[in-house]
């Protein structure tokens, strides 16, 4: 432990060292570039927990309003050592965004095995549900991260890649279930933003005239209208 404290200690002096002379000498900062993979246990888990911090902080404070330093603070780490494992905050988000995706991927979260039967109409139920519950427990988040789409490559091309990953593996349990029209990603992709339209609106004001629960279910009966087979 005491070894650990006196490596974070020169690490973070090194950095800031560093990063002060190529400051001063190129007039921007380039300290920040040698970043550490982790390959031992503990780095590993430390590294993960840096992540993990981050992205509860994004969550509860958003992304423009966490700072390294409220990030080191909450997870009990000195600014050089955050420095050590992420180029910067983007880095972390990054990072969290992918691990998270690939978790949900990984667990078959959107998979109609999560459900009890073959049915689609129970499918299309955990579906609607699940999505609901990623927008709305987390929605200043996913409100910042839908804006940053429109700004920032590396998110928007990890949503890209989440969401053809998504339709991709709903259209292969499908295909494993039976399922061998042709058309069949298509109609997954539109039954995919189906869902996306209505968590949206679902969040948002709408007409007095529009009931939500109405359009749940009218949500529903499509996407049971693309997906179930004639």
């Amino acid at each position: 432990m005491f070894i650990d404290f006196l490596d974070e200690i020169n690490y973070s002096v090194a950095t800031q060292a560093h990063s002060l002379q190529i400051t001063e000498r190129y007039g921007f900062n380039m300290a920040k570039s040698d970043i550490h993979e982790p390959k031992q246990k503990r780095s590993i888990e430390k590294k993960k927990h840096i992540m993990e911090t981050g992205i509860e902080l994004m969550i509860k404070k958003g992304y423009h309003r966490t700072t390294t330093d409220d990030i080191a603070a909450k997870a009990g780490v000195s600014t050089g050592i955050i420095y050590r494992y992420f180029n910067d905050k983007h880095d972390i988000l990054i990072a969290g965004l992918e691990f998270y995706f690939q978790k949900m991927l990984d667990d078959h979260y959107f998979s109609i095995d999560q459900t009890d039967s073959d049915s689609i109409d129970a499918f299309a139920s955990v579906l609607l549900d699940r999505f609901l519950s990623i927008h709305t427990d987390n929605w200043d988040m996913h409100e910042e991260l839908e804006a940053m789409r429109h700004s920032d490559k590396e998110v928007a091309a990890l949503y890209d890649k989440a969401e053809a990953t998504i339709i991709m593996q709903v259209t292969n349990d499908l295909r494993a279930h039976g399922d061998s029209r042709t058309n069949l990603s298509e109609r997954v992709y539109a039954a995919f933003h189906l869902i996306e339209g209505y968590c949206h609106m679902h969040l948002r004001e709408l007409p007095p005239e529009i009931s939500l629960e109405q359009m749940k279910k009218v949500t529903h009966d499509a996407i049971c209208d693309l997906l179930k087979r004639i």
